[in-house]
């Protein structure tokens, strides 16, 4: 099955339309002698949050819009952080505007 995802800021009759909220969860595979680096600049960012390190080399995060940076932004940021191997989408939820913005596609 193949995702896409809408952007959360595209015009509309000549103005912004913006999602009011999007939330991912996601799995980041670290090198295991970059991990402590990688969870620093993890938690420095804005809208992710760590919930769990299930083994050196992983974490289990959520990424929210914050101010001007939706979520997926935010997770292509992360997958370019020195040591981060890996980072899986494993969930996905935006609440749609008024115009039906913000919403996953099959």
């Amino acid at each position: 099955m193949r995702f896409a995802f809408k952007h959360e800021t595209e015009p509309s009759n000549g103005a912004d339309a913006v999602c009011d909220d999007s939330i991912c969860g996601a799995l980041v595979q670290v090198a295991r002698n970059k991990a402590e680096t990688v969870e620093t600049a993890l938690a420095a960012m804005p809208g992710v949050e760590i919930h769990l390190r299930p083994d050196p080399g992983r974490f289990v995060i959520t990424v929210e819009r914050a101010a001007d940076t939706p979520a997926y932004q935010t997770l292509s940021e992360i997958s370019r952080i020195a040591g981060v191997i890996d980072t899986s989408l494993v969930y996905h939820h935006a609440n749609r505007d008024s115009q039906g913005h913000g919403e996953v596609l099959p």
